[in-house]
């Protein structure tokens, strides 16, 4: 019986020591978003809108106020905090581009991608392309879903620009 209690509890204390990193992990990064979020909602405020819909991606946050139809974009970089937001009524298409690059070595091709930027082209031409910069390489250690959360909401916003047309 005393033998079961103690490998009991040393099975326990392993799970606790194999599952604190996990946990750690989850509490940082919840953290970030919430700053980034409340960061985000500042700025929205600021311009006298409320973010109804966003997403989290590293250390990038993306939100959209639906009823006023603004986008809002914030990135963290060291200390400094990037912010960029646009009203959807004054762009005629959004899209993501990405620079890419191949490497041939003998046994195969790599294809590294080196930046991914959701771009907004504008209704009037007088006015330059915008772009909100999800991922670039000299600045990212990784591209951890970057390109995927810009394909989504590139999709996600042509058809709220489409529709308001």
């Amino acid at each position: 019986m005393e033998i079961d209690l103690v490998t009991t509890l040393i099975g326990f204390v392993g799970l606790a020591i194999i599952a604190l990193p996990f946990v750690y992990d989850y509490r940082k990064r919840k953290k970030k978003e919430r700053l980034l979020f409340q960061s985000l909602n500042g700025i929205a405020e600021e311009h006298n809108c409320k973010i109804s819909q966003y997403e989290f991606c590293s250390d990038i946050i993306i939100g959209l106020d639906e009823s006023k139809n603004f986008v809002f974009f914030l990135k963290k970089r060291g200390e400094n905090f990037i912010s960029q937001h646009l009203d959807l009524s004054k762009f005629q298409m959004c899209h993501t581009a990405k620079k890419i690059r191949t490497i041939k070595t003998k046994n195969e091709t790599l294809v590294i991608t080196d930046r991914v930027e959701l771009c907004f082209v504008p209704k009037n031409n007088r006015m330059n392309e915008i772009r909100f910069e999800f991922y670039y390489k000299e600045l990212n250690s990784q591209l951890i879903g970057q390109l995927q959360l810009a394909d989504k909401w590139a999709k996600q916003l042509n058809d709220r620009i489409s529709n308001a047309l």
